[in-house]
């Protein structure tokens, strides 16, 4: 009976050695795949030093320039009912985009046509012209796609406001009041009233 065991035990080593040399066949028969990698030949490229390659920059730049230039050359007329309208609805655009500032003082200078294709902005302050200035370019490509108009200009004009008067206490006032109806001054002294 010991003998079974024994026999046993080297046929398993036997089956172990032939699994362990056909994995070692296997390895040496696989071998992964080459990669190529292609080196760039001298003829296929040139250098960016080389005088070859500063004319293909010239041909290259030449190609480029002669290519031709749209410009929209539409002048229609344009209607202030038409301006004011697309006015409103930029302001409102603006207003929806949160910025209320160039809205607000987009609201307060309506535009006034000038002439065929000049556009009068009115503000109160330098800081909204400055602020207007800045908005210039986008609403130059919106009004003048909107009304095919490109050659309109825009012109920003400072208005200058009468300054009030203010009244602070009671002679001033009255004073104040006198300039505008100097009949007060008659009725004070009618019935002998005290300032």
């Amino acid at each position: 009976m010991a003998k079974g065991p024994a026999i046993k035990s080297i046929h398993k080593k036997e089956n172990q050695a032939k699994t362990i040399a056909s994995i070692t066949t296997k390895k040496q028969d696989f071998s992964p795949p080459k990669i190529k990698i292609k080196k760039p030949s001298i003829t296929s490229g040139v250098s960016s030093l080389s005088l070859s390659s500063i004319r293909l920059k010239k041909d290259a730049e030449r190609r480029s320039s002669s290519k031709k230039i749209n410009i929209n050359n539409a002048e229609e007329k344009i209607t202030q009912e038409k301006l004011s309208s697309l006015w409103k609805a930029y302001t409102k655009e603006k207003n929806n985009l949160g910025e209320n500032n160039i809205a607000a003082l987009l609201e307060m200078s309506q535009p006034k046509i000038l002439s065929k294709s000049k556009i009068l902005l009115k503000t109160t302050s330098s800081l909204g012209k400055v602020e207007l200035t800045k908005e210039l370019p986008a609403l130059f490509t919106h009004l003048s796609s909107a009304l095919n108009n490109y050659k309109i200009t825009l012109e920003i004009e400072l208005e200058t406001t009468k300054d009030e008067e203010y009244v602070f206490d009671v002679k001033e006032k009255y004073e104040y009041l006198i300039k505008i109806n100097p009949q007060i001054e008659v009725l004070k002294n009618e019935f002998d009233l005290d300032i």
